[in-house]
């Protein structure tokens, strides 16, 4: 019985004696992780702690026992401090789509008849949608971009007393050299086949002709800094419809765009 009571005692004082080694290894480790900032002092001496606050004149550090003291810059050596490096955020909108920015826009627009056109057929009016792409280039002074442009525009043919659709479908490449302040101006050149309807009192409504159609114009767009991946645009240029005689308008559109993928504008 005395000898069974002796070994429990022994026992317990056993495991008091590992839970005071298992705290303090947990202290030392919890205090080396906190006090992992060293100052070295130009006459050698090392003091470890927790750095608090630097001045351009003073470095504030809580020590080892806690004590807060005041170095002097003058007579510090070296400042080694614990630095963890972030974590690198991933960029919205990466890979394919950051690297050709695809856009998707929309314009109005009114076409000028021009020479032979310009009196039997009235000004006409309607509205655009187009999609593009930038093309990488090894140069980043100048953006370029490749799409497709789809349109309508309705003209009233006073000599032939009907109406006259446009509906052209073009290739479009624009070139552009963005500025400061959010301002880009661009040359766009565009080409593809346009046809062309008579409205349904012409005297043979059924005739339609789908010919060649080429156009260019020049213009400038604005993107506010909040909105980076938002434009607007206004352009004026040149529009050639290729039928028995080739039909010239003069255009000017204004319009709105959003770009799929990073804030680098490109027109």
């Amino acid at each position: 019985m005395y000898k069974h009571s002796k070994l429990s005692v022994i026992k317990s004082k056993v495991y008091f004696a590992a839970k005071i080694l298992l705290v303090i290894f947990f202290i030392s480790v919890f205090a080396s992780s906190l006090f992992a900032e060293e100052i070295i002092l130009k006459n050698g001496k090392t003091i470890k702690g927790k750095i608090e606050k630097k001045t351009r004149y003073t470095i504030t550090i809580v020590d080892e026992k806690g004590k807060t003291q005041y170095i002097k810059r003058a007579l510090v050596k070296e400042i080694i401090e614990d630095v963890i490096e972030p974590k690198p955020v991933e960029k919205p909108g990466g890979g394919l789509v950051a690297l050709l920015q695809p856009r998707l826009g929309m314009y109005i627009g009114m076409k000028f008849p021009l020479g032979s056109l310009s009196t039997p057929v009235s000004i006409g009016g309607g509205a655009h949608v187009f999609s593009d792409i930038k093309i990488p280039l090894p140069i980043t002074v100048i953006n370029l971009r490749g799409g497709l442009d789809v349109g309508y525009t309705f003209f009233q043919a006073t000599q032939l007393d009907t109406s006259m659709h446009f509906v052209p479908v073009a290739l479009r490449a624009a070139i552009s050299y963005p500025l400061s302040m959010g301002i880009e101006p661009y040359l766009t050149i565009g080409g593809g086949m346009n046809y062309v309807l008579l409205g349904a009192d012409a005297v043979d409504p059924a005739s339609s002709s789908l010919d060649g159609m080429m156009s260019i114009t020049a213009g400038v767009s604005y993107t506010h800094e909040k909105m980076k991946n938002f434009e607007v645009f206004l352009d004026l240029g040149y529009m050639a419809s290729f039928e028995t005689e080739i039909g010239h308008f003069f255009q000017l559109n204004l319009g709105f765009a959003y770009r799929f993928g990073g804030t680098q504008k490109g027109k």
